[in-house]
């Protein structure tokens, strides 16, 4: 998954570099600029283009995406080297500075730079050209931003209750699996609201507590996710889902391994709940977890569900599961 994602986004990044020089050929522009334009270009320190400012901003801006691809490439080179990449070896001089300068993580690093240039031209009476490829870089970035789409993960909720079971046999506190919902609703409710990490990093990286693989597997998992850029996660999808404690769980893990609300890494949490138990008993569940002042903040007033078709209709059948996910979504 990681290395078809690292491909899309190297093979993306790659084609929006040609429309940027592209850009750069159409705007050889050196007089009439906003007053924003002018600071804009101001900000940049080192270029050749010294009067034609449209270029000065945008070849910072090709210098920044270069960087980009290269630490993208060099991901890729760290996952397999049997991988062909898309080059940028071809564009004249655009690998001159690239080192010097920093890669674009995140939208608003190159949309916000654009409105600028948009703006500028619309401005000085440019709008035939404001409106050409500007705006259609501007519409993609705003589409499809750095990251393509987001990346959603989907797991089973038995397999937190292990991680979590494992993890509290190793503190000495118990079975978290042989634990009823209070008792783990509890526990859940004071690891997140506590600043003490559960375990290390590094413990789970080098397996000092003895996980099983499965185990470790699980929690790699946020491991991986927390080292992605914030708008590059999605969903926390779990399959499966049966009580409150369920999202919880992977609230807590995520707290683990860094993810939070406060440096907008933290994934929304969304349960599928699947069976016909489970979803008549979803709307108390939901309330359980609205309870929490913990969740309510960390959620910031928005709840994502999802309802299960299938094991549901397997379940029950497809006209008591029909009825059960009409019921369940009004409740």
């Amino acid at each position: 998954m990681l290395k078809l994602n690292h491909t899309f986004l190297a093979n993306s990044y790659h084609n929006l570099h040609i429309q940027l020089n592209q850009l750069y050929s159409e705007l050889a522009i050196s007089s009439r600029f906003s007053e924003d334009l002018n600071k804009l270009a101001a900000s940049v320190e080192v270029s050749d283009d010294k009067q034609e400012k449209y270029r000065r901003v945008i070849g910072y801006l090709r210098r920044r995406l270069v960087r980009t691809i290269k630490e993208c490439e060099s991901k890729l080179s760290d996952l397999t080297s049997s991988i062909n990449t898309a080059s940028t070896s071809h564009a004249p001089g655009a690998f001159k500075g690239w080192e010097d300068v920093e890669p674009i993580i995140k939208a608003d690093e190159l949309m916000a730079p654009l409105k600028v240039i948009y703006n500028s031209l619309v401005e000085t009476g440019f709008e035939l050209v404001a409106d050409g490829l500007v705006s259609d870089i501007i519409r993609r970035i705003a589409v499809f931003g750095m990251t393509l789409v987001p990346l959603d993960i989907r797991e089973e909720s038995t397999r937190h209750t292990l991680a979590l079971d494992a993890i509290t046999r190793q503190l000495g506190i118990g079975s978290y699996k042989e634990w009823d919902e209070n008792a783990r609703l509890n526990w859940l409710q004071q690891e997140l609201n506590s600043r003490r990490p559960l375990f290390r990093i590094r413990d789970i990286e080098q397996n000092n507590l003895g996980l099983d693989p499965d185990t470790r597997k699980t929690l790699m998992v946020y491991k991986v996710a927390s080292e992605l850029d914030s708008e590059s996660l999605g969903a926390y999808v779990i399959s499966q889902a049966n009580t409150a404690s369920d999202v919880l769980a992977v609230q807590l893990l995520q707290k683990q391994f860094g993810m939070t609300a406060a440096n907008g890494k933290l994934m929304r949490v969304v349960p599928l709940f699947e069976t016909l138990d489970d979803l008549t008993n979803s709307p108390e569940q939901l309330e359980t977890l609205f309870k929490s002042t913990t969740y309510m903040g960390s959620i910031q007033g928005k709840q994502e569900v999802m309802v299960g078709y299938s094991d549901s209709a397997k379940d029950a059948g497809r006209l008591a599961a029909c009825w059960a996910q009409y019921t369940a979504q009004e409740a």
